[in-house]
């Protein structure tokens, strides 16, 4: 037929014809024939873009609005048109990460260019403009939806949800990881106020206290943050370090010689 259809039996007629198409939107997410998450992924990230743009030049590239107000402002209006139902995405294949990793570091590096400047941001790496900015990595924000729905699902979800939710076993791996990234973000520091070793059952956690457990969600964002600007920061004394290290003719041996 022109248009594709098919017809289902011992339903009301207003409903037995079903059109077919490759693709179409069901409660703002993009599903596709296919199967896969690209063409969600580049509608979703081309809808922020599409944001970013209009205000970039007046908001995010602003000089004359304090740095900290324009990343908030970039958090609600452009990340949330991101980070929206991007709970129930399983994992990403290594080109859907690609992408959706370089979408967001571009309006990363929009807001970096009109503080240091184009020529110092271009030679940048990512690791440096997420250190200076001190926001989230686009795996650190897929983590934190991930956990954000997987709470929502447990108290607020209908129990058909909950089932059709343990069949998917690509998404459960993909919580399962963000559950893993939390552990470890929140080791030593708590939620124990006593710096303890914090390794509970995530499910039960979530089911008694939600509102808790978001905010440890939250906290586990802002301790990957900070640890990364750490990281990268010392990896950047290292590089200056040794450079001027050659620059003043030192020789330096790894490993270093015996009793030297």
């Amino acid at each position: 037929h022109d248009t594709p259809t098919i017809e289902i039996d011992e339903v009301d007629e207003e409903f037995r014809t079903v059109r077919l198409a490759a693709s179409y939107k069901h409660l703002g997410t993009l599903i596709h024939v296919k199967g896969g998450l690209m063409s969600e992924i580049r509608a979703r990230t081309g809808a922020a873009m599409s944001i970013y743009r209009k205000h970039r030049r007046q908001v995010f590239q602003n000089r004359r609005i304090d740095l900290e107000k324009r990343k908030m402002l970039l958090k609600t209006l452009v990340l949330s048109v991101v980070k929206f139902n991007v709970g129930t995405w399983p994992t990403l294949s290594e080109g859907e990460f690609a992408y959706f990793r370089t979408r967001i570091h571009k309006m990363y590096r929009g807001i970096v260019r009109s503080e240091v400047g184009e020529e110092m941001q271009r030679g940048w790496n990512d690791d440096r403009v997420l250190a200076f900015l001190n926001m989230p990595s686009a795996q650190c924000l897929l983590h934190e939806a991930r956990l954000s729905y997987m709470v929502s699902v447990l108290n607020t979800g209908p129990s058909i949800l909950r089932r059709l939710a343990a069949g998917e076993q690509r998404w459960l791996m993909a919580v399962r990881n963000a559950g893993d990234w939390l552990h470890y973000q929140l080791r030593g520091l708590g939620p124990d106020k006593f710096g303890n070793l914090w390794n509970p059952d995530l499910e039960q956690c979530a089911k008694e206290n939600p509102k808790q457990f978001k905010k440890w969600i939250k906290l586990a964002v802002q301790v990957a943050c900070g640890q990364h600007k750490l990281q990268t920061e010392w990896r950047e004394w290292h590089h200056q370090f040794l450079q001027q290290c050659i620059d003043f003719g030192l020789e330096l041996q790894f490993p270093w010689p015996e009793g030297g």
